[in-house]
C-alpha cells in the first residue's frame, strides 16, 4: 500500500539449523537499489537469535550498499538459557543508521495497549520518522497505557523470568513427545520467542490437505507457513504462551489425527 517493491531474502537451512543467506542477500543489495532491509532479531518464525558475528556481517553489507536497517527486536526479552541476546544498536557504532523497534506487548502479553518505541542515533532517520509519525497523529498514547508500559518494565522483572522459565519446561516437553510420540513433525528449538516453527513435510501431504489435517480435522489453530512467504506452505508455527495443558492437548489432537491419516 506504500507503493514499495518487496525483494525476499529467505532463510538457509543447514544442518536443523537456519542461517542468514548473505550471499543471495548482496547480490540482492547489487542488481534490487534496496532502501531498506528489516531485520528480525529474536527471529519470527524460526526462533533465531543471531549473533554478533552474523549481525555484524549484515550490517557491513548494509553499510556498505547504503540501506537503512531497521530491526525489530519485539521478542528480545524471551531469550533462553545458553543464548546471549545481541542488539544491531551494540554494533557498528550506530554508523549504518540502525532503527531498534520494540514494544511491551509479547514480553508482558499487553497487546491491547497501542505503545511501542523507536530508536535511532541517526538524527536524520529520527527526524524523518518523528515527522512521519506526527503527520499520522500517531505521536501520541494514552495516559493507561503510558503507566501500563512504565509499570510494566520497573516491576515486571521476576514475572518475565518465571515466564521464560516456564516456556522452556513447555519447549522440553514439546521436544520429548515429538521425538517419541510424533516423530513425522519435524521440530526447530527456538533460541528465543515464544513461537516454534515446525516441518510437516514429511507426511507428503498437499498444502491442502495439512490444512484440512490441522484446522478441519485436529481443529488446531497453528499460524500457516505461507504466511512467512513462498517455500514455507509445509511449515506451521505453534504459539506457546499459553498453559501447557492447552499445548499438550493440541498436540495430542495432532497426533491422533496423523495416526489415523496413516491407517
Amino acid at each position: 500500500m506504500n507503493g514499495r517493491k518487496v525483494v525476499c531474502n529467505p532463510l538457509k537451512l543447514e544442518h536443523d539449523k537456519f542461517t542468514m543467506d548473505l550471499i543471495d542477500l548482496e547480490q540482492k543489495f547489487q542488481t534490487s537499489r534496496a532502501k531498506l532491509l528489516i531485520l528480525c532479531n529474536p527471529h519470527n518464525p524460526v526462533g533465531r537469535v543471531w549473533n554478533s558475528s552474523e549481525l555484524q556481517e549484515l550490517l557491513n553489507l548494509a553499510y556498505k550498499y547504503e540501506v537503512l536497517v531497521l530491526s525489530d527486536e519485539i521478542h528480545s526479552d524471551i531469550i533462553y538459557k545458553g543464548v546471549k541476546f545481541n542488539s544491531v544498536a551494540s554494533l557498528n557504532g550506530g554508523r549504518n543508521h540502525i532503527a531498534i523497534i520494540g514494544s511491551p506487548a509479547k514480553t508482558f502479553g499487553m497487546h491491547s495497549i497501542a505503545n511501542g518505541f523507536l530508536y535511532t542515533e541517526n538524527e536524520e532517520v529520527f527526524a524523518k520518522i518523528h515527522n512521519r509519525v506526527e503527520a499520522m497523529y500517531l505521536h501520541h498514547g494514552n495516559a493507561i497505557s503510558a503507566y501500563a508500559t512504565i509499570a510494566a518494565y520497573k516491576k515486571g522483572g521476576e514475572w518475565v523470568d518465571e515466564l521464560i522459565e516456564y516456556l522452556a519446561e513447555t519447549i522440553t516437553w514439546i521436544h520429548a513427545y515429538l521425538e517419541t510420540e510424533l516423530p513425522q513433525i519435524t521440530y526447530f528449538k527456538p533460541e528465543g520467542t515464544y513461537q516454534i516453527w515446525l516441518d510437516f513435510s514429511a507426511l507428503n501431504l498437499s498444502s491442502e490437505e495439512l490444512t484440512e489435517l490441522i484446522f478441519g480435522r485436529a481443529k488446531v489453530g497453528l499460524a500457516p507457513g505461507a504466511w512467512f512467504g513462498k517455500g514455507s506452505e509445509q511449515f506451521m508455527r505453534i504459539n506457546i504462551a499459553s498453559p501447557r495443558k492447552v499445548i499438550q492437548d493440541a498436540f495430542y489432537a495432532l497426533k491422533r489425527e496423523i495416526v489415523f491419516l496413516q491407517l
